[in-house]
């Protein structure tokens, strides 16, 4: 999983990692402390929402420069971080995660024509304490959308075939107005037959990971196939099930799925 750097939570002491509970504190670990490049969720958050990418700091203008275009000065970063927690939606109530920045695979900034993580979900069926494949929905990146999340205008949702790792045709969009599209409108690579970088190892990483979780018999883990290899990147507890329906025009209750339950 990514390297995590600190939290911001006035509720939390945890030995050996840096936890910030003042905006004097934040600010200064901005200037100072943190690792560049850097990104930054609420710690309950959802659907990408308050997400923050970093890639450098400038100590001449005292502003930081983010991964999606443009800049921000410390100290107004620092005031929207701080007001999304005291007075924010409910999923800034627990704080916020910093971690390292991860970068996606090569053959993925290919295809999107951006640095940003194109994750998979990854859906498992755990029955006798090991887990299978049961269905692959790719998240792709369009547009200037800096995150995956399928809701955000643009990006792309595609099947995974779970024996070879291989893409099929992508969607774009909900209900009457949903388009399925052979190559990426970016880039013009194609999306269908695409394969999934590092598709074994993928797959056994999610495997394996749910072992961390002996309770959930059917665990949603987002991966990423990065320029360092394959990363967890979280586990939903019931994820969103319309995404793998979208992605493979079809519902889940199939023989798998009742064979199963």
């Amino acid at each position: 999983m990514p390297r995590l750097l600190a939290i911001l939570n006035r509720d939390v002491d945890a030995p050996n990692l840096t936890v910030l509970k003042t905006r004097e504190a934040l600010a200064s670990y901005l200037r100072d402390g943190i690792t560049y490049p850097f990104f930054s969720k609420p710690v309950g958050g959802s659907f990408s929402l308050g997400i923050v990418g970093v890639e450098h700091f400038d100590a001449a203008t005292d502003r930081m420069q983010l991964a999606g275009g443009g800049d921000v000065p410390v100290d107004d970063y620092v005031a929207a971080l701080f007001e999304a927690y005291e007075a924010g939606p409910r999923y800034h109530a627990k704080g916020f995660l910093f971690e390292e920045l991860l970068r996606t695979h090569p053959d993925l900034e290919t295809l999107c024509g951006t640095s940003s993580l194109a994750t998979l979900r990854v859906i498992l069926l755990i029955e006798d304490g090991k887990a299978r494949l049961y269905r692959v929905a790719w998240k792709i990146p369009a547009g200037a959308n800096q995150a995956d999340n399928y809701w955000r205008s643009g990006n792309l949702l595609a099947p995974v075939d779970i024996e070879t790792g291989l893409a099929g045709m992508a969607s774009r969009g909900f209900g009457l107005e949903q388009e399925h599209l052979e190559a990426h409108p970016d880039t013009g690579v194609a999306i269908a037959g695409f394969a999934v970088p590092d598709w074994s190892a993928l797959v056994e990483l999610a495997c394996r990971a749910t072992d961390a979780f002996p309770g959930m018999a059917m665990q949603s883990w987002d991966v990423a196939p990065t320029d360092k290899g394959p990363y967890l990147i979280e586990v939903n507890g019931v994820g969103d099930y319309t995404l793998p329906q979208i992605a493979y025009g079809e519902g889940l209750l199939d023989d798998a799925l009742l064979a199963f339950q």
